[in-house]
């Protein structure tokens, strides 16, 4: 909602298709999101291209991609070199991605949302990992801690688990509700 209020294209691509639909002059950027794209590698390589050759794109583009490989088919890609990855094993990133993860997603969110870039002690992040029982290793949760702490303007890692979770998803729902109040939408409740 937020990319939507700063100007910004988001969405998932279900199907990479061989024209980029046009493009507003006035938007300031595109977040594209590909899940299971280790079953279209050439759909992917086909979107860089579509990305980096379009003259018609002048904004920020971010592209994120998800996958779960049996195989390293990312360096298949004629893009490889391009793509900053986070692997990681059995759904769990290591406490030295995770970290760098979490830092990543603060300053990039920081900037989106032209917000002051939050103070990061990389030993807090891990220190939080470590006491997440491997449930902090999963990304949704290294994410969500990410997300909700640039939401909420400082980093929040006294929450565990399931709180992070409820507690981004609680102030999501707020705003959807202020929303909803202040463009007369006719709904005054959402709820969790």
């Amino acid at each position: 909602m937020k990319l939507r209020a700063s100007n910004w294209l988001a969405g998932f691509v279900v199907k990479i298709s061989k024209r980029i639909p046009d493009i507003p002059d006035s938007i300031n950027g595109i977040l594209v999101v590909k899940d299971d794209a280790e079953e279209d590698i050439e759909g992917i390589d086909l979107l860089f291209d579509q990305l980096l050759s379009d003259s018609r794109i002048t904004c920020k583009v971010r592209i994120i991609i998800i996958s779960r490989p049996d195989k390293d088919w990312l360096s298949e890609s004629g893009h490889y070199n391009a793509i900053k990855t986070f692997k990681f094993e059995e759904g769990r990133l290591s406490v030295e991605n995770g970290a760098a993860l979490f830092e990543a997603c603060v300053e990039r969110l920081s900037r989106i949302f032209s917000l002051p870039e939050l103070p990061i002690l990389r030993q807090d992040v891990v220190e939080w990992m470590e006491r997440g029982n491997s449930l902090h290793q999963l990304p949704l949760y290294i994410l969500a801690a990410s997300v909700y702490s640039v939401l909420n303007g400082k980093v929040s890692l006294e929450m565990a688990g399931k709180e992070i979770l409820e507690a981004l998803s609680t102030l999501e729902s707020n705003k959807i509700n202020k929303i909803g109040i202040h463009q007369k939408l006719g709904f005054h409740r959402c709820t969790t």
